[in-house]
């Protein structure tokens, strides 16, 4: 075990007594750090949540590391309410959380109905890619009461359209669009957001 881990593991095994709910980890904003961990299956979630993880995520990564897709943009809903389900079973403390895939959150309805579709399979929020572009989506899974976190800087379900992974967001070159996003995300009441570069 490396030393300089040790005590935050410790304090993190600590800190999950009971259920984590979004707002314990929104509490957490600015007060301790938000280790979270991804899990496709239910013998990764209770690994995952053993080690006192408090966020575990069912990624649409599942297409390129348990599906054997190229990419993300292959993932179907119905391909993460099955891992979703899965991990679920484990019951973890940690809060759960479900990407929603490509083309599920191209509209408000679409967003809500997606959203509903993961939350009914067992994840207790869900995380969305993009910025400025799904706010309407993003206002209304919340409006629904669903827990949700965002997701800016390298969009891997944009790889298609953007000819491949790109950085973003770090220089005003950029446009500086994650960092208006992540202010206005705050202000909307979004969970968390990732940063994924």
């Amino acid at each position: 075990m490396n030393w300089r881990l040790a005590p935050v593991r410790r304090s993190f095994r600590r800190v999950i007594e009971g259920k984590l709910t979004a707002a314990d980890l929104r509490a957490w904003k600015g007060v301790r750090p938000l280790p979270a961990l991804t899990a496709y299956d239910y013998p990764t979630t209770r690994l995952l949540d053993e080690a006192g993880v408090p966020l575990i995520l069912v990624g649409d990564s599942l297409g390129m590391v348990v599906l054997g897709h190229p990419d993300t943009t292959h993932v179907t809903l119905a391909d993460m309410e099955h891992h979703v389900r899965a991990a679920a079973r484990a019951r973890p403390k940690a809060l759960l959380v479900a990407d929603l895939p490509i083309n599920t959150y191209r509209n408000a309805a679409e967003a809500v109905a997606s959203a509903r579709r993961l939350t009914q399979a067992g994840a207790e929020a869900v995380k969305a890619e993009g910025g400025r572009e799904i706010q309407e989506q993003l206002r209304a899974i919340l409006a629904a009461g669903i827990p949700l976190l965002g997701h800016l800087g390298m969009l891997p379900q944009r790889v298609l359209a953007e000819g491949g992974y790109h950085l973003k967001g770090k220089r005003e070159s950029n446009g500086g669009r994650p960092w208006w996003t992540r202010t206005s995300w705050r202000r909307q009441g979004l969970l968390r957001w990732s940063w994924n570069w």
